[in-house]
């Protein structure tokens, strides 16, 4: 088993291995500016690769007594458009938010409406030490 950098000619294989995979999810472009890190573990032949893309997280800071829920609805809306400006600048591709159980049903709902997807998949995380 030797684990090295990807190379463009991995991608059929990759792709052999995404379809083969049975999950419902599109193949990211390991060749995308975006991926910061791409290796693959070989054995002969590309039998693993992991890929680690730029991305950001969002976080949302308001004055839940500022005048009216469909004032402060407004302005998230506002500053979700200049933020959004901001991230194509950055040539980002996607957004990610977590939110916590408590505001899944009611500001959940308004992330749906306003263009954000919910995600079926269940989020891990790990700090890099």
């Amino acid at each position: 088993m030797q684990i090295r950098e990807y190379h463009h000619g991995d991608f059929i294989r990759l792709k052999e291995l995404h379809s083969k995979s049975g999950l419902d999810y599109e193949l990211p472009n390991p060749d995308s500016p975006l991926m910061l890190l791409r290796n693959v573990v070989t054995d002969g032949e590309v039998q693993a690769a992991a890929f680690a893309r730029k991305t950001v997280e969002v976080y949302l800071i308001v004055n839940r007594e500022w005048r009216t829920p469909a004032w402060r609805l407004r302005a998230i809306g506002e500053l979700a458009k200049e933020m959004e400006c901001g991230a194509k600048k950055l040539g980002l591709e996607d957004a990610w938010c977590w939110l916590p159980s408590q505001l899944e049903k009611t500001f959940g709902r308004r992330l749906l409406a306003s263009g954000w997807q919910k995600q079926d998949w269940r989020t891990y995380s790990r700090r890099v030490e």
